[in-house]
């Protein structure tokens, strides 16, 4: 029993002082360096690879949250990958030349 004393002690300590440091307030100083500083810092689950939101490679909702609702696009793009108008009136696509008649 008494070899397992110290052991029981250590673990009773890191256990105290993980409980102890969650219940510390810490939430005010880092709105006050946001409020002073104006910025706005968003925490992400993994970095954005690009900000364009029409490379298919890198979409990801992580992308579309960040980028998908702060602009509205000429064009959107719909679940099957088939480009819609947003802001323009029309598109006219011409298949010979590759190009793209965009009426606003």
């Amino acid at each position: 029993m008494a070899k397992y004393m110290g052991k029981m002690l250590i673990v009773g300590l890191v256990l105290g002082i993980v409980i102890l440091s969650g219940l510390m307030p810490v939430a005010s100083g880092v709105s006050a360096r946001i409020a002073t500083g104006n910025v706005l810092k968003i925490a992400m689950q993994q970095d954005l690879p690009n900000f364009n939101y029409f490379d298919l490679s890198s979409n990801t909702v992580w992308k579309s949250n960040v980028i998908g609702w702060n602009f509205e696009s000429i064009m959107g793009m719909d679940y099957d990958g088939s480009a819609y108008p947003v802001l323009a009136e029309k598109v006219d696509f011409d298949p010979n030349t590759l190009t793209a008649t965009i009426h606003l």
